[in-house]
């Protein structure tokens, strides 16, 4: 009799830690999934914003040079195991390159604007130097108002 209770100690003993391995299992595979999730959103992230830039045809550099960040901050952003560009950035990223801003944040939505604008291309109508390309940036995040109102101003700085 004592050999049969020794043994059933012993098979409640094994079924304890048994659940107690299937439960750590369980919870490796919830985190596992979880950093899956987050390297493929991470993922998708990086080839939106790649698409992007790719698009509009600039490189990283020159995207870089016009958010005011260094190329390799774009070659993080762009590569599925790196960094994640800032709010800001992406509203910059999405300015620039005329997507949507839900769309590169998120995936979500169409990856450009509905209504077209009509394209007006003056051959000498690009930034010269530095200070011209962050006005150019800058301007470029101002709605139609307030740039109106800024090119008065710069028309009388100009006089």
């Amino acid at each position: 009799m004592a050999l049969v209770d020794g043994e059933t100690g012993q098979g409640k003993q094994n079924e304890t830690i048994a659940s107690k391995n299937r439960c750590l299992l369980r919870r490796g595979e919830r985190a596992a999934d979880s950093r899956y999730r987050e390297r493929t959103q991470m993922s998708t992230l990086s080839v939106r914003v790649r698409k992007a830039r790719s698009l509009v045809r600039l490189s990283q550099a020159e995207l870089a040079r016009r958010i005011g960040v260094k190329r390799s901050a774009v070659t993080q952003w762009e590569n599925p195991e790196g960094t994640t560009p800032s709010v800001d950035h992406l509203i910059q990223i999405a300015l620039l390159t005329s997507t949507n801003f839900e769309w590169l944040a998120t995936g979500r939505g169409p990856s450009c604007s509905e209504v077209a604008e009509p394209a007006s291309v003056i051959v000498d109508d690009y930034a010269r130097d530095e200070y011209e390309s962050r006005m150019l940036t800058q301007l470029r995040l101002m709605p139609m108002m307030k740039r109106r109102m800024a090119l008065d101003i710069i028309g009388v700085l100009a006089r």
